[in-house]
């Protein structure tokens, strides 16, 4: 990181990424670290209505839309990176363009990248050497027709034990009563304690957990903490669990870390031998570090980045040789248009839709869908 420490004050920035790399998620990490360290400067430079900072990709000159296959879709993710500076800093001017890798006559691309990084207009801007476009949101019925999957067909879902994606397994376990293999952060549910029973609000629960766990004059707030949300976490588990289970849908849970490769492939080995090959994937983990650009730290963007995006790749890394019937993504609307404080989260998912229409072409037999989620409750 030397040299960014060492750059002179900074008016603009260009990151364009090689399509071909074979370090593409380093090379993210690293345009990120880059940004954050301008960032300082492209807002002061601003202040003189003269900064610009634009992502250059080469997909097909459409952000992965124009329905020919892409070299390397995780390059996707730097449109994220674009979209939510551009939400953060209003007044730099700020692109993401997507070149067509047929466009061969260099000088007339740069010229033309040249025009968008320095006009307003669209964040987003994909060029061909016969069209300039951008994307539009457009409404679309939700689809009809029938579940691809039978009774007893396992399905993989991380992040699957708690929160919305368990609401989502037990919906699925209700219409369909696949067998489901949550895989989760954390550990496996165990019985509450006999104090717990009985108790439902938060508070109530911290209360009783005050008076028979901890000793109130020498206890640490945070120590109080970590166990209510252990406690807590286990009874959300065991709940979606035992719902599932009322469902009529065989259930197991493991606790892997999902971004760790070896950690899914052993917990899948075991899911096999128990309601075998896998038939469906469904990707719902994800953590959230809200932080401004100028303020993320390098760890921070990797825990969101490498939670949707390592975890993803570990998932389809460990079901290459089942025939999958269904996956499904769940990405976030802040990918398509970004949010403040979360240029990883919209990295990342804007990667996981890219890597979905790659998956859609490679699996023709299989359902792939990525749902750019809103906020939820």
């Amino acid at each position: 990181l030397k040299y960014k420490r060492d750059l002179p004050p900074a008016a603009g920035l260009v990151i364009i990424q090689n399509p071909m790399s074979k370090t593409m998620e380093a090379d993210l990490k690293n345009a990120f670290e880059l940004t954050h360290a301008v960032a300082a400067d492209l807002q002061e430079s601003a202040k003189q209505q003269a900064a610009f900072f634009t992502t250059v990709t080469r997909m097909d000159g459409a952000f992965g839309f124009g329905g020919e296959p892409v070299a390397n879709p995780v390059q996707g993710a730097l449109a994220g990176l674009a979209k939510t500076a551009a939400v953060e800093w209003p007044e730099v001017t700020c692109h993401a363009v997507d070149l067509s890798p047929k466009w061969n006559d260099l000088r007339d691309v740069a010229r033309a990248l040249i025009r968008e990084v320095t006009n307003r207009g669209p964040v987003e801007i994909g060029l061909t050497e016969a069209s300039r476009s951008t994307t539009v949101l457009v409404p679309q019925d939700y689809p009809d027709g029938d579940l691809n999957l039978a009774p007893g067909d396992p399905v993989v879902i991380s992040g699957g034990a708690r929160g919305i994606t368990a609401v989502c397994a037990l919906e699925l376990a209700r219409r369909a009563r696949p067998a489901l293999i949550l895989l989760g952060r954390s550990p496996e549910p165990t019985p509450e304690p006999e104090w717990m029973r009985g108790l439902e609000s938060d508070a109530d629960i911290k209360k009783t957990l005050l008076q028979t766990e901890f000793d109130a004059s020498a206890t640490k707030p945070a120590e109080v903490e970590r166990r209510l949300k252990q406690l807590l976490a286990s009874r959300e588990g065991a709940r979606t669990l035992a719902a599932i289970s009322l469902a009529g849908a065989p259930v197991a849970y493991y606790a892997v870390d999902v971004r760790d490769p070896d950690q899914v492939q052993t917990a899948l080995a075991d899911a096999r031998s128990r309601f075998g090959p896998i038939r469906g994937l469904i990707h719902g983990a994800g953590v959230l570090e809200d932080r401004l650009i100028a303020a993320k730290s390098t760890a921070q963007f990797e825990r969101v980045f490498d939670t949707k995006l390592k975890g993803f790749q570990a998932l389809v890394e460990a079901t290459a040789a089942d025939e999958l019937k269904t996956i499904a993504i769940f990405s976030s609307v802040t990918a398509r248009i970004g949010n403040r404080g979360q240029a990883d989260y919209a990295m990342a998912n804007e990667a996981l839709n890219k890597l979905a229409w790659a998956e859609s072409r490679r699996r023709p037999g299989c359902r792939v869908v990525a749902i750019n989620w809103g906020p939820w409750e």
